[in-house]
Formats: structure tokens, C-alpha cells, sequence
């Protein structure tokens, strides 16, 4: 019984007392002993059970790990692993509740936020279809953007644009670089060309074309590279 005060197992403990129940009062104190380390493992179960329960969104990692630590555990502490399997019930309900309602937002942070949050229950059964839907969803939304920029690259000629178009796709990060640098090239090029053609008018006497160079480029950013005819 002695080598027995060891084991975390309390059907264990359990065992090795009821093989030797008919020793009555001659091991009494080795039996006290063991069936203390018993109710000591379960306390302890029970008290990391309801700690996890007790979360306000525990991750499913925590939560299998914990029932697969305890799931031979005697039916002592059945309350506590009911409670957090109810846990784990919820924490997946609002987890697939989370995925389903991103299929209808159209702003790719918030997306993007529902995916990190929703990332730890990705696996399970009940989770797994719901957040595939929303990466795939997510991926839509990227190509579609990325379309946008590069027929933005190709077609606008106003600087302003452009510029809200490199700022739009920062929310996207570096999944989107390649066609953000289309519109940075492309912007490059129209505000080039603004100033090779400002540069052509500084020493003209066509007061015509300077009015109206200073009205086509009036509007442009500020703080980017320009020149105003004289």
C-alpha cells in the first residue's frame, strides 16, 4: 500500500484498498493514508475543472486537454466534468454563432478579428466547417480588393485615388503587396509626369497653359513632390 501513496491515479488507490479490506485494523494507517492521496487527487481535479469552467472563454486546447487528464477519473467529480463539458458546449456555440456572422461583414479587419479569435476551436467537429467557410470568405474578399487596385493602377490618373486605394489595403497587410505596388507604381508615374510637365511650363510664356496647370494640379496631395509654374 505504501508504494501506492504515489500514483495520480485514484482508481488505483481505490484498487490496492479493496484488495486488502479483509487486513481490518492492521493497515489502518497505510489505508487512511491512501484514501487521503484519493480525496486529495480529486480535490485537485475538481478545482482545475472549475477553474477552466470558470473562464470567461477558456481555448478548447485547455479544455480537451483538462477532460483527457480526467476522463478515467471515478464519477466523484461527474458534477464538475459535466460543467466544463457544458463549457465547452458554449465556447463552441459562440464560436460558430462568431464565424457564421463574419460570412456578412464586409470589413476584412473585423473578419480578421473573428478569424485569430476563432482560431483555437478550428478543429473541432461542431467549428471546423464554419471557419473554413470564413477563411475562404476572407480570401474572396482579398482577390476581389486586389482586382480593384489593379484596375486602379490601370485606369486612375488622380493622385487622390490612388493614394486611398494604398491606404484602403493596409488592412490587408502583406497578402495584397503585390498589387499594392502596382498603385504605388502607378502613382509614382502620374505624379511624375505632373512635374515633368510643370517643369516644361517654368520658363513658358503661355500664361494660358501655367493657369491651367496650376488648376489641374491644385488639388493634388500635400506634401507630395510638386512644382508650381512661376
Amino acid at each position: 500500500l505504501r508504494d501506492v501513496v504515489a500514483t495520480t491515479d485514484p482508481n488505483k488507490i481505490t484498487e490496492e484498498v479493496d484488495k486488502y479490506d479483509n487486513f481490518e485494523s492492521t493497515i489502518d494507517e497505510e489505508r487512511g493514508t491512501l484514501q487521503k492521496r484519493r480525496i486529495q487527487l480529486l480535490d485537485d481535479c475538481k478545482t482545475e475543472m472549475s477553474s477552466i469552467t470558470a473562464k470567461v472563454a477558456p481555448k478548447m486546447q485547455e479544455i480537451n486537454a483538462c477532460l483527457e487528464k480526467y476522463k478515467e477519473f471515478p464519477e466523484e467529480i461527474n458534477s464538475v466534468r459535466d460543467q466544463l463539458k457544458n463549457k465547452k458546449a458554449q465556447v463552441l456555440t459562440d464560436a460558430k454563432d462568431q464565424l457564421q456572422l463574419g460570412l456578412s461583414n464586409d470589413a476584412v479587419i473585423e473578419v480578421d478579428k473573428i478569424l485569430r479569435t476563432c482560431e483555437h476551436a478550428k478543429d473541432e467537429e461542431e467549428t471546423k466547417q464554419p471557419y473554413e467557410e470564413l477563411v475562404n470568405y476572407r480570401k474572396t474578399m482579398k482577390d476581389a480588393f486586389g482586382e480593384k487596385m489593379l484596375s486602379g493602377a490601370q485606369e486612375f490618373k488622380d493622385p487622390g485615388r490612388l493614394m486611398q486605394l494604398i491606404s484602403d489595403s493596409a488592412q490587408y497587410g502583406e497578402s495584397i503587396e503585390s498589387e499594392r505596388g502596382k498603385v504605388q507604381d502607378a502613382l509614382k508615374s502620374v505624379l511624375d509626369d505632373a512635374i515633368k510637365e510643370m517643369d516644361g511650363l517654368s520658363s513658358s510664356e503661355d500664361f494660358g497653359a501655367m493657369t491651367a496647370a496650376r488648376k489641374k494640379y491644385a488639388a493634388y496631395p500635400d506634401g507630395e513632390p510638386r512644382r508650381t509654374p512661376d
